[in-house]
């Protein structure tokens, strides 16, 4: 959107004042900042296919959905399947399926066992 010839901010500065600055939103640069730093990081790396693979896990399957659901009423703790990882925001995504992954950890750790054990 802010391309040179063709951009949303060329075409605001063309057709109402040439004084315009168009300007990156920071927080976007902010998160591709950290992404650029993190990619590098095998462990990173290594979490974030396992959180997808997880959030995939539930997400396909409503016989895996319903039983962590009952895994969770057994075990007296919260429901939470696991989130997407990614989005256009990614930070806040990724925080979101962090926390959802640490409190619903019991469940998840149950479930799988029974899923062991059939």
């Amino acid at each position: 959107m802010l391309g040179r010839n063709n951009g949303v901010a060329k075409l605001m500065k063309d057709e109402y004042n040439d004084q315009l600055q168009a300007v990156h939103c920071t927080a976007h640069h902010l998160e591709l900042a950290f992404k650029d730093g993190i990619k590098s990081v095998n462990m990173y790396t290594n979490l974030s296919t396992f959180m997808l693979n997880l959030y995939l896990f539930y997400k396909q399957s409503s016989k895996n959905r319903s039983g962590l659901k009952l895994v969770a009423e057994a075990t007296n703790t919260d429901q939470v399947v696991p989130t997407q990882v990614g989005g256009t925001r990614w930070l806040p995504h990724l925080q979101r399926a962090l926390q959802h992954i640490i409190s619903g950890y019991k469940a998840l750790v149950t479930h799988f066992n029974q899923i062991q054990l059939q």
